[in-house]
């Protein structure tokens, strides 16, 4: 007969998923091994556990970024920032590119110095 079927809440597997836990941490919260909750995503969903929490982590990070937009949108000038920074390939510091063209070098310098 063997032992009865886990019960699986998959709303919260779904939710601890987006928020990035692991599948150890998400079993754990559960009550039940990692190898039951991986063998019941196979038998539900007809997918590899990876699979599964690779698609709900990036619904995930999705989520982030909307609340960042919405939070740049609202006026959090560092989230604008920051957002430039990433999306906009925008930066804090300027790069001068001082050439020293008609410099004389520093061995000519040297000797020029010496013989004065």
């Amino acid at each position: 007969m063997g032992r009865p079927k886990s019960k699986i809440d998959w709303k919260k597997v779904d939710n601890l998923l987006v928020c990035h836990c692991t599948g150890t941490e998400v079993a754990s919260v559960l009550g039940v091994c990692a190898d039951t909750l991986y063998r019941a995503v196979e038998d539900k969903f007809n997918m590899a556990f990876a699979l599964y929490s690779q698609q709900k982590k990036e619904c995930g990070k999705a989520i982030i970024k909307a609340d960042q937009f919405k939070a740049s949108h609202e006026g959090n000038t560092t989230m604008q920032i920051w957002l430039g920074k990433q999306h906009l390939g925008q930066k804090d510091k300027q790069e001068l590119d001082v050439g020293l063209k008609g410099s004389i070098p520093v061995k000519d310098w040297i000797t020029s110095k010496s013989k004065a």
